[in-house]
C-alpha cells in the first residue's frame, strides 16, 4: 500500500513541460509512481479535483541564519503557508557557521546574537544541530564570507595577508566538504567593502572545485547600481561559476532607470552560458536593518564605534548631511522591530520625527541611539516596473528575501509582506491575472529552475525517485493577501503542501510535525 495518493489534479513536472491530469502515489517520502491510480488505494488518498499539483517551491534567499529566527521559528510556518518546502540560508553574506572565534556578533545589526546559545563550531555541527532541532521545511545553506573574514581581521578595514587568505580557503573547503552549497558575500555591508574582486575569484575557486555557487548583495542598489552589476557580472564571467545576485533592485527613484542596463548587463555574461541569475520579490517592499541606512564609514567597526561617532558633534554633522545627500524616501519607512522600545513598532519614521521634535535624518540617529543597532524597518522603495521587468528576464528567480516567522507573532515586530505573500502573489498577480507567464513557466522559475541553480539532488521536480515535496493549489484562488500595512495576512488558494511525504499543510492548516530534511 502506498503511503500518499494524489488524485485527479493538473501536474506540473517542474520542467515547464505542459502539466498531465495524472496521479502522483508516494511511499517512505519519495514519489514512486505517475500515472493512473484510481483504483489504488493509500493511507492516505488527497483530491485534487480542478486544482494544480506543483513541485513544492524552492526560496533560494531566506534571512532565517541572518536574524537567527532558523532557531527561533523552526517550524517556518509562513513559508509553509505559501506552498515553499525548501529554503537556502547565507543569503547576503551572513550565516551561523563556521564560527572560528565562538562568536557571531558580526550579525548585531540584525540581532541580538547575545542571545543565542551557540554549541557548534563548523557548518557539519550546526546542519547536526539543525538536524536534531528538526525544521519544518528542508534547508540548506551558504556560508558568509564577511563573518568568516571579521574572524581574522577583527573588523579593521584592511586586506588580507597571503596566509589569512590560505587559512579562510581551508575553511571554505572543509564548509564545502561538510555540506554548504557555496559561500555569500554582502558586499553593500561595510565589513566587506574592502573585498576586491580579486579576494572573491580566489574563493570562486575553490567553490568550483566542489560545484558550488556564489551568492551576491550588491555593493550598492542606489547611484553605482550599474557598477555593482557589472562587477558580480565580472566574478561569474572570470571565474566561471554560477552566480546569484540577491533581490535585485535600484533604490532611489532617481535610479529607478538604472534597472533595465543592469538586466543588459546580465543578459550579455549569460550569452554562451547561464551562470548569472538572479531573485526578485513580487512586492515593491525592502526590508532592512536601519543601521545599514547611514553612510558605510560612520558605521565601520559595528555599533560600539558607531555610537562614538554619533556622540562627536562634527561627526555627526557629517552624518546627517551624508543621509540628505541619498535622497531616500526616509518618510515612508516604518519600524518593524525594536527589541528595547517595542513602542517603535509599527510608527513611521515621520511620525517619530514628530515625536522627538526632530528632522527625518536627525531622527534616526536618535532611534539609534536609544533603542540599538538591531532596530529593523520597511519600506516601500522598490518600483513596480522594474519588478515587472526583472520577472520578463529568462534570468530571474522568484524569492521573498525575508526570514522564518510564526503565524501570530505580530504583537513583537512586523513581518515584510513578502515573508508571508511572496509565491503566491506572484502566481496570483503576475500570472493569472497579467499573465506574464503561462503556469508551466511559472512553476519552472519557482521549482526546478532554482533547484538546478543551486545543485540540488532529488527536488524541485515532480519524477519518479524524487523526494515528495509537492504542493496542491488553486489556480482561481491563488494570490498573496499580505500587505505593506497588514503584513500578517495569510494567502489564499494554497490547499495542500508535503514535505519529505509528510502532510505539512493539510486544507490550509499547518500540521505540528516538522518534516524537513538538511540539503547538502
Amino acid at each position: 500500500m502506498y503511503d500518499v495518493i494524489i488524485k485527479n489534479g493538473l501536474v506540473f513536472d517542474g520542467l515547464g513541460n505542459k502539466p498531465q491530469a495524472i496521479d502522483v502515489a508516494i511511499k517512505n517520502s519519495q514519489i514512486v509512481g505517475l500515472g493512473d491510480f484510481q483504483k489504488q488505494k493509500a493511507k492516505l488518498e488527497i483530491d485534487a479535483n480542478k486544482k494544480f499539483v506543483s513541485p513544492g517551491f524552492i526560496e533560494i534567499n531566506t534571512l532565517a541564519d541572518r536574524d537567527c529566527s532558523v532557531i527561533r521559528y523552526p517550524q517556518a510556518a509562513n513559508f509553509i503557508v505559501q506552498g515553499v518546502t525548501t529554503v537556502i540560508g547565507g543569503a547576503s553574506g551572513a550565516s551561523l557557521a563556521p564560527i572560528v572565534s565562538g562568536s557571531i556578533d558580526y550579525l548585531e545589526k540584525w540581532v541580538d546574537s547575545s542571545k543565542i546559545n551557540i554549541n557548534w563550531r563548523s557548518v557539519a555541527e550546526f546542519l547536526e544541530y539543525l538536524t536534531q532541532k528538526q525544521l519544518g521545511v528542508n534547508f540548506g545553506m551558504l556560508v558568509s564570507w564577511a563573518i568568516l573574514r571579521n574572524d581574522f581581521t577583527h573588523r579593521e578595514f584592511r586586506l588580507l595577508s597571503r596566509e589569512e587568505k590560505e587559512k579562510l580557503k581551508f575553511l571554505i573547503k572543509q564548509s564545502l566538504l561538510d555540506g554548504a552549497l557555496g559561500v555569500a558575500f554582502g558586499l553593500g555591508y561595510e565589513e566587506e567593502q574592502v573585498v576586491s574582486v580579486e579576494e572573491i575569484l580566489e574563493i570562486a575557486d575553490v567553490v568550483k572545485e566542489h560545484n558550488g555557487y556564489l551568492g551576491f548583495g550588491l555593493r550598492n542598489e542606489a547611484e553605482n547600481f550599474i557598477a555593482s552589476v557589472q562587477e558580480v557580472g565580472e566574478v561569474a564571467t572570470k571565474g566561471a561559476i554560477p552566480v546569484e545576485i540577491y533581490q535585485l533592485k535600484t533604490l532611489g527613484e532617481q535610479n529607478h532607470l538604472n534597472f533595465s542596463e543592469g538586466l543588459k548587463i546580465i543578459n550579455e555574461v549569460n550569452q554562451d552560458k547561464e551562470l548569472l541569475n538572479f531573485d526578485i520579490s513580487p512586492y515593491n517592499v525592502a526590508s532592512s536593518p536601519l543601521l545599514t541606512l547611514l553612510p558605510d564609514w560612520a558605521a565601520v567597526g559595528g555599533r560600539k564605534v558607531f555610537l562614538r561617532n554619533i556622540q562627536d558633534e562634527a561627526l555627526k554633522k557629517k552624518i546627517i548631511q551624508d543621509l540628505k545627500q541619498k535622497k531616500y524616501n526616509y518618510h515612508n519607512l516604518i519600524i518593524a522591530e525594536s527589541q528595547s522600545i517595542p513602542w517603535f513598532i509599527g510608527k513611521t519614521l515621520d511620525q517619530l520625527a514628530s515625536d522627538f521634535g526632530l528632522k527625518e535624518e536627525e531622527v534616526i540617529l536618535k532611534i539609534l541611539e536609544i533603542g540599538g543597532a538591531n532596530i529593523k524597518v520597511i519600506n516601500q522603495s522598490v518600483s513596480e516596473e522594474n519588478t515587472k521587468e526583472g520577472f520578463m528576464s529568462e534570468y530571474s528567480l522568484i524569492s521573498s528575501g525575508a526570514g522564518f516567522y510564526e503565524i501570530n507573532d505580530s504583537y513583537t515586530h512586523l513581518s515584510p509582506p513578502q515573508a508571508f505573500g511572496a509565491f503566491p502573489r506572484f502566481l496570483g498577480e503576475y500570472v493569472r491575472e497579467k499573465k506574464i507567464y503561462s503556469w508551466e513557466q511559472a512553476i519552472y522559475k519557482l521549482t526546478g529552475k532554482p533547484a538546478f541553480k543551486i545543485g540540488l539532488k532529488n527536488r524541485g521536480l515532480i519524477k519518479k525517485g524524487y523526494q515528495a515535496d509537492l504542493v496542491v493549489f488553486d489556480p482561481d484562488k491563488i494570490e498573496g493577501r499580505a500587505t505593506f500595512r497588514n503584513p500578517w495576512q495569510l494567502p489564499a488558494g494554497i490547499e495542500t503542501v508535503l514535505i519529505n511525504g509528510v502532510v505539512a499543510l493539510d486544507k490550509g492548516r499547518l500540521n505540528t510535525i516538522r518534516a524537513g530534511k538538511i540539503v547538502k
